[in-house]
């Protein structure tokens, strides 16, 4: 009685040169992603500067009216 193999071999998935391509571009995109991610954000104008103002004139307005 002979066993039959149930995991026959597969042909190669992928080539030494697939794998050099892809680890080339997989270190490329990182590179390029750290490279943003360096770059300083541009300066934006705070926008809650009225908030300051208008708690100031509240609290001014209570201490008038107590």
């Amino acid at each position: 009685m002979e066993i039959e193999d149930l995991d026959p071999p597969t042909e190669r998935i992928s080539s030494p040169e697939d794998r050099s391509r892809l680890l080339a571009e997989a270190i490329a995109h990182a590179e390029n992603r750290e490279a943003r991610y360096r770059q300083l954000p541009p300066v934006r104008r705070r926008g809650g500067q009225w908030k300051v103002l208008l708690a100031f004139l509240v609290l001014m307005l209570a201490g008038y009216i107590g």
